[in-house]
């Protein structure tokens, strides 16, 4: 018996060195990217990919082009508008004038005439193209139609505007849309920049758990063959074994949990940035923090593109203010007409034509102007207010930002040192358990000690991370 608790002790100092080369080399794989993964996708290059692939910055571009075509049908109110109408009327009856000969009463007279002078016979006889008065008492008389049956008319009409005041406002308005959609795209910019960047650290997080748990494993397995090797030489017992074989198939769940999870976090970042998952990642490099918090306060404020969205809302219903005032000057515009329509008795030529020049005052609308202006300047002050009020909350969400990187650094140190005295106790109760003075239990506890500390390090550190990124995306650095 003896000599088999030489040898135990022995065995038992090289199997400690042993989980620390196990450890590392799980460290080493976990590395490797995941799945069928085949490439490393760095932050950098996922807000590019977003950027090109995006199907929200799409429908912004979109947007910005709606909004132009607002600038676009402001200018038309200079344009001329040509109109062409025609028109189709049947009337219950045609109305027509009957006009007799008025040489119709000389016929009898002129006939009598004639009778009694034959030399009138021979004259025209003689003289043939000499016209005879009874035959202009002999013709029918006439009839004029003054309204058709069925009636046609063509009228075209060019109306030309010469002055509205209402014209420079609402061009300086559609101007102030397009910004607003540019705008716009510039907010869904950084809506979607952020939601990578918390994706991808999401995922950098789970990478790292995939890590320790894979020690854990590691660490867990070699118990189990510390207790099986113990008890074959009757230093240990049964359940000791079993217990640590429960503690192994413990370790194996956690690294299944957290190789599904750092899946299902690729799966999220690849969705948003419509792609395929065929990528891993890894923690972005250390950026260095100036010491100057009110730096990184001005260059938020400065960089939000939802400021500019207040002013812009701001400068918009002044505009609208400017075109109701506008609505007192009068509208001047010429208009030609022409019209085509059937020839009647009284009706002239079948084309006529007439050129307008006329001004359009509205005097007084009811009181509808003042009213519309009244609304239009609360809601330019409620802009300007609104604007003050998001700075404000801005700086305090850059000033909550700086103490989170102050308080995930604290965090930071505290893992670490908890993470050393972890695994100083492993190997202490490990060396204790070789002198037969702890128990396969004592090393489990330390081992599990050793892993929460392990977990809380790695998020800690992945955290002080995520918060320096989201500082300095907060500021425009990103």
């Amino acid at each position: 018996m003896t000599l088999l608790v030489l040898a135990l002790a022995l065995l038992l100092p090289s199997a400690v060195f042993a989980s620390d080369s196990v450890a590392e080399a799980a460290a080493d794989r976990v590395e490797e990217p995941e799945g069928d993964t085949n490439r490393v996708l760095q932050l950098d290059e996922a807000i590019e990919l977003l950027m090109a692939s995006s199907t929200m910055l799409a429908i912004t571009d979109e947007s910005i082009r709606e909004a132009k075509t607002l600038e676009d049908q402001a200018y038309t109110i200079w344009y001329p508008r040509v109109n062409l109408t025609a028109i189709y009327t049947l009337n219950d009856k045609e109305v027509s004038f009957d006009s007799p000969n008025p040489y119709a009463p000389l016929g009898p007279y002129l006939e009598s005439v004639y009778a009694s002078d034959p030399s009138l016979a021979s004259f025209f006889a003689a003289n043939p193209a000499m016209p005879d008065a009874r035959g202009l008492a002999a013709m029918p008389g006439s009839s004029a139609t003054i309204k058709e049956r069925h009636s046609y008319r063509l009228v075209g009409t060019v109306t030309q505007t010469l002055f509205n005041a209402r014209a420079f406002p609402l061009l300086d308005m559609a101007e102030i849309a397009v910004e607003r959609a540019e705008n716009g795209k510039q907010q869904a910019t950084y809506e979607l920049k952020r939601g990578v960047i918390q994706l991808y650290f999401g995922a950098v997080t789970f990478k790292r758990l995939i890590e320790v748990s894979r020690r854990n494993v590691e660490l867990s397995r070699l118990n189990v063959d510390t207790a099986q090797a113990m008890l074959d030489v009757d230093l240990g017992l049964k359940f000791e074994v079993n217990r640590a074989e429960v503690s192994l198939a413990s370790a194996e769940r956690e690294l299944e949990n957290a190789r599904l999870a750092y899946r299902l976090a690729l799966d999220a970042l690849a969705t948003f940035l419509e792609t395929e998952p065929d990528f891993d990642v890894e923690l972005p490099e250390e950026r260095v923090l100036s010491e100057d918090l009110q730096e990184y306060v001005d260059a938020a404020v400065a960089a939000r593109s939802e400021m500019e969205s207040y002013s812009l809302a701001a400068q918009f219903n002044e505009k609208r203010i400017d075109e109701v005032d506008s609505r007192f000057w009068p509208v001047v515009f010429a208009q030609a007409q022409a019209m085509l329509q059937q020839e009647t008795a009284f009706g002239g030529d079948p084309l006529t034509w007439s050129l307008t020049v006329q001004a359009s005052w509205d005097l007084y609308d009811g009181g509808l102007r003042a009213v519309e202006k009244s609304g239009y300047e609360v809601a330019a002050s409620q802009s300007k207010l609104n604007r003050e009020l998001r700075e404000k909350q801005v700086a305090a969400e850059v000033r909550q930002a700086w103490m989170s990187v102050s308080s995930e650094r604290q965090k930071v140190a505290s893992a670490s040192a908890e993470v050393g005295l972890a695994i100083e106790n492993v190997e202490l109760t490990q060396a204790a358990q070789e002198l037969n003075a702890a128990t396969a239990v004592d090393v489990e506890l330390a081992q599990r000690q050793r892993y929460l500390s392990e977990v809380a390090l790695a998020t800690a550190e992945v955290g002080l991370r995520a918060q320096i990124y989201a500082l300095l995306f907060a500021s425009g650095e990103l």
